[in-house]
């Protein structure tokens, strides 16, 4: 029964080393410039710091993931 046990235990904690990699809490992480989320951000971004500014490119983009609780 232990030995059972045991092997259940390993096999979740390998389950979760490996989908947990891709797991990302907290802090910011590259993503592609191309992606479409940044075509829609960024034109906006660039008018709020000014409404003299203009997007003429984007060098490089990172996203971060945020949580939020609410009581």
């Amino acid at each position: 029964m232990a030995s059972i046990s045991f092997k259940i235990i390993a096999l979740t904690a390998l389950v979760a080393m490996v989908l947990g990699k891709d797991i990302r809490s907290g802090g910011k992480f590259p993503i592609d410039k191309d992606d479409l989320s940044v075509a829609k951000v960024a034109p906006f971004a660039a008018k709020d710091i000014g409404s003299e500014y203009t997007l003429d490119s984007v060098e490089g983009a990172q996203a971060q993931v945020r949580s939020l609780n609410v009581l």
